[in-house]
């Protein structure tokens, strides 16, 4: 059986890509808007930093004048667009029942 992401690009991200997601949001942002398929994997720090249940909680207390027009906060668009849409394919459907954890999809 054919599964539509068997040719899908794979996008890892890991402890490199959380201390600067420049690359990997660009190449998200991309596949967001061409609308293709990716298969993500998560390795390191990230599987638990990027964890579908828990939403990271990023703030600043900088005044916007000083943070600037350009501030952004690249975890909280990292975890969106990881899990918007997205298929947690890490277990099959029968363990993710039997445990009782939340069916991630769109």
């Amino acid at each position: 059986m054919h599964a539509p992401w068997n040719d899908a690009q794979t996008i890892a991200i890991g402890d490199a890509e959380l201390a600067d997601a420049g690359e990997v949001l660009v190449a998200l942002r991309a596949a967001r808007q061409d609308r293709r398929r990716v298969v993500v994997e998560l390795t390191g720090a990230a599987v638990d930093a990027l964890d579908p249940r828990r939403r990271p909680v990023e703030a600043t207390t900088e005044p916007p004048r000083v943070a600037g027009a350009r501030y952004a906060f690249d975890r909280d668009e990292l975890w969106h667009l990881v899990w918007s849409n997205s298929v947690d394919g890490r277990h099959d459907e029968t363990s993710r029942e039997s445990a009782g954890e939340p069916h991630i999809a769109s």
